[in-house]
């Protein structure tokens, strides 16, 4: 039997909007990935990787996708 890989896909500019918009209005990581599709590792990983200070930054977000 051979192992299962995931593969991880990066997140769209539209996708980025969308996190910092319900990210802004205080949903959750559960919240948001039933919304966006993603599984919630890679909601929470993007939105560490592209926050500024507290806030997730998608102008940062859009550059690095």
């Amino acid at each position: 039997m051979s192992p299962q890989h995931q593969t991880y896909h990066q997140i769209q500019s539209e996708d980025c909007v969308s996190l910092a918009s319900l990210k802004q209005r205080n949903y959750s990581v559960h919240e948001i990935d039933s919304i966006v599709g993603r599984s919630a590792s890679t909601i929470s990983r993007e939105l560490r990787r592209s926050a500024s200070t507290s806030q997730y930054n998608s102008t940062a977000a859009q550059q690095s996708c």
